[in-house]
């Protein structure tokens, strides 16, 4: 998947970034390493606002991890403990943390699509591979934001939200 990228106009942590890919792994590195200690044991995803903020050279203002197999939970705790990692539950009973002046939301889920509500929201990460995944995000690119999920409980006023990104996604592009 070929996202082009945005440059700030001053030097910054993004100024050397050649791909997406590259700077989703740099700023990762950079801020929560952790997550590709967890990458070595399973599948972990970045999601989300933060790979918006990234494609537009912007500080996320939060990072939305995922993995996959709600049967990690115990050795989780593990490497959160080995990595002296002080964890709350976020209201969606998902990790919340800093860590390296970031704030961290990690969910362990059965399945990907589970973590979707709109179209834009359904590209991932993928930290083994340093590959993105489109499940939804080419839809929203082709045919503006939709939803595709309405089990996902995400608070309310987030559509205006989006549909003002999509608005700044398409004046971004030209």
């Amino acid at each position: 998947m070929n996202i082009p990228i945005k440059y700030n106009d001053e030097i910054d942590e993004f100024t050397k970034d050649l791909t997406l890919q590259m700077r989703l792994e740099n700023y990762i590195k950079s801020h929560f390493y952790v997550a590709y200690v967890i990458s070595k044991l399973c599948p972990i995803y970045l999601l989300g606002g933060s790979i918006r903020d990234l494609i537009f050279a912007k500080k996320p203002k939060d990072l939305d991890f995922v993995i996959l197999g709600k049967e990690n939970i115990d050795w989780i705790i593990e490497v959160f403990n080995k990595y002296n990692i002080k964890y709350e539950f976020n209201r969606f009973g998902g990790f919340k943390f800093e860590y390296n002046n970031a704030r961290i939301d990690l969910w362990l889920s059965d399945d990907l699509f589970s973590s979707i509500q709109y179209n834009v929201d359904g590209l991932f990460f993928d930290l083994r591979t340093n590959s993105l995944i489109s499940l939804t995000f080419d839809d929203f690119l082709n045919n503006g934001l939709k939803l595709v999920n309405s089990e996902n409980n995400i608070e309310k006023g987030r559509e205006k939200k989006l549909i003002k990104f999509e608005e700044e996604f398409k004046n971004e592009k030209r």
